[in-house]
């Protein structure tokens, strides 16, 4: 059911006799991409031929006290091109705000579809779609749908770490399982070397202590013999 109301635009207009170029005029004129029409890329080419300039005006009405914005835009032959709104030129950011405070969205296939990018609509994947879609409805809902995606890829990202760091867990412990029977290996022969060490010792000692043993026989051998030698020589007569 279609109502139509004083806010409601209907050009009604025979086969082609310019229905094609008010919309892409009003497109251009609001700021939007010529990529967007499926005709020419270039702002030149829609200026006519042989002429210098093009021009399109559009006139909104706000609702607020039945003010009327203008809005123009100026196309040259060498591809530049102006804005003005009320007469007062601007650049085209501060045009894009202003068409945007209206929630007009000549980006979104869903609120402007020219009539050469119907084939380009209908190829839209189905997550496109839902975006569109949604900035269409209310950019409230747009800016929620973004927040539950930015809150899913953290999600996905805090997963994505904890699996790494599973993976890093499970490849440490790996490690340490095979380096448990080196480290085992190691404190055995540290162990057995300790032991030599410690029999090596006692070796040592063992020997010192045997030929201390023998060095004291062979002191008292010693002094038996020196003693027997003096008790000789007392009775020996010095003959001269």
């Amino acid at each position: 059911l279609l109502t139509i109301n004083t806010n409601f635009n209907w050009a009604s207009i025979r086969l082609f006799l310019g229905k094609s170029t008010i919309i892409c005029g009003i497109c251009l004129a609001l700021g939007g991409n010529p990529k967007l029409l499926g005709r020419s890329e270039k702002m030149a080419d829609y200026v006519k031929h042989d002429e210098r300039t093009a021009s399109v005006e559009v006139h909104m009405k706000t609702g607020e006290n039945d003010e009327v914005v203008i809005i123009r835009l100026v196309i040259h032959s060498n591809n530049k091109h102006n804005f003005f709104i009320n007469d007062q030129q601007v650049n085209k950011s501060e045009l894009i705000r202003l068409v945007s405070s209206y929630n007009i969205q000549v980006d979104n296939p869903c609120v402007f579809l020219a009539q050469d990018k119907v084939k380009s609509f209908a190829e839209q994947n189905p997550v496109a779609l839902l975006e569109n879609t949604e900035k269409a409805c209310s950019i409230e809902l747009q800016e929620t749908h973004d927040e539950l995606k930015n809150l899913s890829e953290h999600d996905i990202g805090r997963g994505k770490r904890k699996e790494d760091c599973e993976k890093n867990l499970k490849s440490i412990e790996k490690e340490l399982k095979a380096l448990s029977s080196r480290v085992e290996n190691f404190l055995r022969k540290e162990g057995m070397q300790k032991r030599i060490e410690s029999l090596q010792q006692r070796e040592i000692f063992i020997i010192c202590e045997r030929e201390e043993r023998t060095l004291e026989k062979h002191q008292v051998e010693m002094n038996k013999a020196e003693q027997k030698v003096s008790e000789v020589e007392t009775f020996v007569v010095f003959i001269p």
